[in-house]
Order: structure tokens, then sequence, then C-alpha cells
């Protein structure tokens, strides 16, 4: 597990609807100690650009990441339109420890290369 001082955002970016893609590198995820010395665990956003749509992309990239460990909350950015992914950053918020290597695995087995974690 890697501990963050500041606040760890990773952006997963995928381009496409069709799972046509390999593994993206890997990239840590984050806890942060708090005042209290108590783990505090951070958002993390990636950046998904081969994910375009919101009806078949974005259910797909939120169930990989929901099925993983340290998961409390998966939410897409805003968009500009309802079907159209124009803005592919997607927040994970925790509870746990958190992989974001394997996160991006995930993401990549769904069939959305090249996430990456927004920093």
């Amino acid at each position: 597990m890697v501990r963050f001082a500041s606040l760890v955002a990773v952006t997963v970016v995928l381009a496409g609807c069709s799972p046509e893609s390999a593994p993206p590198p890997a990239s840590p995820g984050g806890a942060a100690e708090s005042a209290s010395g108590a783990a505090a665990v951070q958002p993390v956003t990636f950046r998904v650009p081969t994910m375009v749509c919101t009806r078949n992309c974005w259910p797909a990239v939120r169930d990989a990441l929901q099925k993983q460990p340290g998961v409390s909350d998966v939410t897409l950015a805003a968009q500009k339109e309802e079907v159209a992914i124009d803005n592919p950053l997607v927040t994970v918020k925790l509870n746990g420890p958190f992989d974001a290597e394997r996160a991006i695995q995930a993401i990549a087995a769904a069939g959305f290369a090249k996430a990456t974690v927004e920093k």
C-alpha cells in the first residue's frame, strides 16, 4: 500500500466502446495519514481515454472499478452531452486500501486500455 501525504487523483481515460485494448501502465493508489494518526483514504481519479459513451462504456468501467477492494463509490465527471463522453475522468472514493495498478488492469480487462491515474 502506498501512502500519500496529499490527495491523489487518478484519472482513467478510455477511448472507444469496444473491449479491444491492452493493459495500461500501473499507477499507485493512495491513502494518507490523518492528523490523529489513523489512515485517511483519499479519492483517486482515473483518465479513461477510450471510454466514449455513457450507455455501454461508462457502465463497464464503473462495474470494473466497483469490484475492486477498497472502493466505496465510483462517479463519472460532468459531461457536456448525455450520451457522448467528452471528459473521461472517473473518481473512485475509497474506504480502505486500494491498488490503482490492479484497478487499471481491471479497466483494461473490461476493454478500456490506456487508463491512467490523474495527479
